[in-house]
């Protein structure tokens, strides 16, 4: 078997990292070739790896796989996978549920293909879908992709139409997924890969103010983790702000940037809390070796998974996280929870409990750590995708004759959730059915 994993690959990114790991798994027993857009520091891999343009030639030497492996996420920087896997199908991987910042900037960042969103939205959500693209994002409003509207727009149709199969990270997502692809769906907890950092320097290198307890975010850091929630709790309890360093690691986005350090110097939080930036990962690596707990909130929850709270539980940290999607099927024991869209009294409740209890805190750590490493593992992730493959193998009849219905029924103007589509999928399915024995 051949396998083609087309996969961001820089050293930047969590993404690349996992499949890193996963390739590794795979090479065991089938030969995989990995294929990632152009990056100006690759990860390295013992597997060939092939730099991914997006045209037809790249999708024509695809099609010789026995299946290409398609990671998606809401990032401009899948363009390419996106442009391959439309033209040769294969399994979509979704790493995040809400897609809408990726086709918001590829579609209405190019004068050519602006019309696009407009139809995709169109296309997916009706006339619901027409006045959120007219109102909230063609108008320019920053609110839009930054709120919980995007949930009920979240364009990930968009990113899997036409593929063979669909593979995500949590249960949430994969129940999403079902209710609009007919094809496998499939859920694989995302593998962690530990961060590789020689030997760490000491806490006191990282000037944490001493007879504080370190607390740690990190990740990309954008409006719907919440750190402007978390600033706002710490300057309402100083007491509490004066037994916390608070440190945010990530790129921040140059208006959300902004606003936090609008929030720090108004309420004089400035040594209390410290926003890095992005830090190469031997800095990151120490940061999390010395942090006490972690914050991870997420409102709105729009990926499968993620990559940095797996992490964090990995290294045996204490976390709080928001009650809601992945988050929400952590174990109640291993996590710290709060309600999705939390307010200053609910995280200030979990906040002085980690403070005060360092038993609890312990304890709490201990337990995420066992279920991170009994779950997140990269030879479990590549075993699914074998079997994946397999079952791809024996649906693809089907699922190329249920396209080219799809494609049609399109090309003349039926929209999902018409009685047309419903009869022409039962019809579909009924022509596949095992003969009963």
């Amino acid at each position: 078997m051949r396998i083609a994993w087309c996969t961001p690959f820089g050293t930047r990114s969590a993404i690349g990292r996992v499949g890193q790991e996963v390739v590794e798994e795979l090479r065991r027993t089938v030969a995989v070739d990995v294929w990632h857009p152009p990056t100006p520091e690759p990860l390295e891999t013992a597997a060939p790896r092939i730099e991914l343009t997006g045209d037809s030639a790249d999708a024509a030497r695809l099609a010789t796989y026995d299946l290409a492996v398609y990671h998606i996420g809401n990032h401009l920087g899948h363009r390419q996978i996106l442009e391959v896997a439309r033209r040769t199908p294969g399994a979509v991987v979704l790493h995040d549920l809400v897609l809408q910042h990726f086709f918001s900037a590829l579609y209405l960042g190019n004068s050519q293909l602006g019309d696009l969103y407009t139809a995709a939205m169109g296309r997916w959500y009706g006339t619901a879908g027409l006045a959120a693209a007219q109102t909230a994002v063609l108008a320019g409003s920053p609110d839009f992709l930054n709120s919980g509207q995007v949930l009920q727009f979240p364009l990930f149709e968009e990113a899997i139409a036409g593929a063979f199969a669909v593979v995500t990270h949590s249960a949430f997502a994969a129940e999403r997924v079902r209710k609009v692809f007919p094809g496998p769906v499939w859920q694989l907890a995302l593998p962690h890969r530990p961060i590789e950092a020689g030997r760490l320097p000491p806490r006191e290198a990282l000037r944490v103010p001493a007879g504080r307890l370190l607390a740690l975010t990190f990740g990309e850091v954008n409006p719907n983790k919440r750190i402007h929630t978390i600033l706002e709790a710490l300057a309402e309890d100083r007491a509490l702000a004066s037994r916390i360093f608070y440190v945010v690691i990530g790129s921040l986005p140059e208006e959300y940037g902004r606003e936090l350090q609008n929030i720090i110097k108004e309420h004089g939080l400035e040594s209390d809390v410290r926003l890095t930036g992005y830090l190469p990962d031997e800095q990151l690596a120490a940061y999390l070796e010395h942090a006490d707990f972690c914050i991870s909130l997420r409102h709105p929850t729009t990926e499968t998974a993620s990559a940095s709270v797996i992490a964090q539980l990995s290294a045996g940290k204490a976390v709080v996280v928001s009650d809601s999607g992945f988050y929400r099927e952590l174990p109640n024991d291993s996590v710290l929870k709060i309600r999705a869209v939390p307010d200053s009294a609910d995280l200030l409740t979990a906040l002085r409990r980690l403070v005060a209890d360092d038993t609890f805190r312990s304890a709490l750590g201990r337990r995420a750590k066992a279920y991170a490493g009994a779950t997140f593992r990269a030879d479990r992730y590549a075993a699914g995708i074998l079997r994946l493959a397999e079952e791809v193998a024996d649906a693809r009849p089907m699922l190329e004759f249920t396209d080219r219905i799809g494609k049609e029924l399109a090309r003349m103007g039926v929209i999902p959730g018409e009685v047309l589509v419903e009869t022409a999928a039962r019809m579909a399915g009924e022509l596949f059915e095992e003969p009963p024995r």
